[in-house]
Order: structure tokens, then C-alpha cells, then sequence
């Protein structure tokens, strides 16, 4: 087994040992159709997918001015749960407030997607 795979497997025990406490995120994607010369406007196609985090605060020595603002959310996900990652023109929702993506990161084999939301 490489060491890539015992990390995602790892990663993925770690989820399975905190099942009960995920939140379900409703993520939404819109995406810029062709110009409609007519109406003047761009035709837009919104999907919208799910995955289940773990969803908290940051912890208060992460809080600054800089990048992490008091009340924004940090979210867990296992890397596998996404086809496509979630990007930064993305909505995301969690238990019905909605949310703009501020950051996405992964660790270097992509067991684990941390997301920054913050309250539109």
C-alpha cells in the first residue's frame, strides 16, 4: 500500500469514527451560458450538489484580519466525496444560512478538503 492511499484511509477511519456529528452542505454552482442578444443577459445553468463535513468555528487563535474573520465556518470533507471540488464562485448551505466560499485546501494527497465559508 502506498503511503498517498494510507492517508486516504486513514482519513477515512477518522470520518467513520465521527459519524453523527457531519453536516449535510448544499453546494451551488451557476455557470454563465451564452449571451442572449435580445433580453441582454447571459443564460445560466445552476446545479447543486450535497456532501456531508464536519462543520465547526475556527478556533480563536486562527481568527485575524487578514484571512480567517470572527464567524466564518471551517469545513471537513474526505476528498473522495467530491467528483469536482467546490470552487471559490461557489454557494454553499448549511442548515439553511447561505455561505460564500472563501478558501479551498487540500492536504497533499487530497484525503481531506477543509473549506472557509463565511455568511453572505
Amino acid at each position: 500500500m502506498s503511503l498517498a492511499q494510507a492517508f486516504k484511509n486513514a482519513a477515512a477511519s477518522a470520518f467513520k469514527a465521527t459519524e453523527g456529528v457531519e453536516t449535510l452542505v448544499t453546494f451551488k454552482r451557476r455557470v454563465p451560458g451564452v449571451y442572449n442578444p435580445e433580453t441582454g443577459t447571459r443564460d445560466t445553468t445552476e446545479t447543486t450538489f450535497k456532501a456531508s463535513g464536519r462543520v465547526s468555528d475556527w478556533k480563536v487563535t486562527a481568527v485575524n484580519a487578514n484571512t480567517v474573520r470572527e464567524g466564518d465556518l471551517k469545513c471537513l470533507f474526505l476528498g473522495a466525496d467530491f467528483s469536482t471540488l467546490p470552487d471559490l464562485a461557489d454557494q454553499a448551505g448549511v442548515n439553511g444560512v447561505e455561505y460564500g466560499i472563501i478558501r479551498v485546501m487540500k492536504d497533499a494527497v487530497g484525503a481531506v478538503v477543509t473549506l472557509q465559508l463565511r455568511a453572505k
